[in-house]
């Protein structure tokens, strides 16, 4: 989701001088947090890991002399979309980035399903408090930028990574190329990977894609590793 933004100018400028990233501690997370801070912004640094987060905020500080403040969240928890709008009420938070998630693979019955259901609650349940929460604060102050993030598996059923995928279905956005994207357009399909299988799935009959989806799934798991489809 992009508000209107403000004449070009620093990013500060176009969305405000916080930004709030979830799943900072690594990944695409901490690239995002990283590229962030280079661009003069503010950070809120959200994942599990205090000890990571620390060491984030020292590094962004010193290199960009930018502010972190770093918060040691477990989005698994219904509440702390809720609790991080509280602790960030005094802030200008102008940009988004929920970065934060994780995926599984293998038959869906053989998965456990506490981790399946960690899964729903950090992939889909905390994007949804975090996107409601915190676009309500973009939506009152009349700009900002909110990032999601998808997958090529999200367009369309997944064998082997079936709940992954129904969790990416429900936010379907997605790095730098989202960075440059923001405010341009709303969705963003980075890596040559991406695209390839994005747009060339897209032509094809639905059983067709979550077919060649599974080959593909199938080619991640130990030759053992397979034995159903559920």
């Amino acid at each position: 989701m992009n508000a209107p933004v403000a004449a070009r100018g620093t990013w500060a400028d176009r969305y405000g001088p916080w930004a709030l990233v979830t799943g900072a501690s690594d990944g695409l997370g901490r690239s995002f947090a990283r590229a962030l801070a280079a661009r003069g912004l503010n950070l809120i640094l959200v994942a599990r890991r205090a000890s990571a987060l620390e060491r984030l905020a020292d590094e962004f500080r010193d290199a960009h002399g930018v502010r972190c403040l770093v918060r040691p969240v477990d989005l698994r928890d219904p509440a702390s979309a809720a609790a991080l709008d509280e602790e960030t009420a005094r802030l200008d938070v102008g940009l988004v980035v929920a970065a934060a998630g994780f995926g599984s693979i293998g038959p869906f019955l053989d998965r456990p399903l506490d981790d399946e259901r960690d899964m729903l609650a950090v992939n889909a349940g905390a994007v949804l408090g975090i996107a409601h929460a915190f676009g309500r604060r973009l939506r009152a102050r009349g700009r900002g930028g909110l990032v999601l993030f998808g997958s090529v598996v999200g367009f369309q059923g997944t064998p082997l990574s079936a709940n992954y995928a129904a969790t990416k279905a429900y936010v379907q956005s997605l790095v730098e190329a989202c960075l440059h994207a923001l405010g341009r357009c709303t969705t963003v399909r980075p890596g040559v990977l991406a695209k390839v299988l994005g747009y060339s799935l897209m032509t094809l009959p639905r059983p067709l894609r979550s077919r060649i989806l599974r080959e593909v799934m199938t080619g991640m798991l130990p030759r053992d590793a397979v034995r159903g489809d559920a």
